[in-house]
């Protein structure tokens, strides 16, 4: 995150709130612009899931460990994504390799 300095923002949360909350956003926004147009919106709805979290949770911890939970859900639902394409990969390259081998199979006349 270009501009991102932890030390200032949390300065500024003590003494200007309204300023902090519209540089944070102003931050995730130019972090979510750019990423990959495709990636957009998903980022969006996965922010829009945190600010909901973050509002309904207002001890820091709790938000934490929140947010470690959605993170632990997200890197599990990517490993088992893998796994579904190294199957995938296997199970075609079975296929090609059982297709190779009948065009190789001498030819009954």
């Amino acid at each position: 995150m270009a501009g991102l300095d932890m030390d200032s923002l949390a300065d500024l949360a003590g003494v200007g709130p309204e300023e902090y909350v519209a540089r944070r956003r102003a931050l995730i926004e130019a972090e979510i612009c750019a990423a990959a147009p495709d990636r957009r919106e998903r980022l969006r709805e996965l922010q829009s899931a945190i600010e909901v979290m973050r509002a309904k949770t207002l001890d820091p911890e709790r938000i934490l460990v929140e947010l470690l939970a959605m993170l632990a859900d997200r890197v599990s639902m990517l490993g088992s994504a893998a796994e579904r394409l190294q199957a995938a990969v296997c199970m075609s390259e079975q296929t090609a390799a059982s297709s190779c081998s009948l065009l190789r199979a001498p030819r009954s006349e």
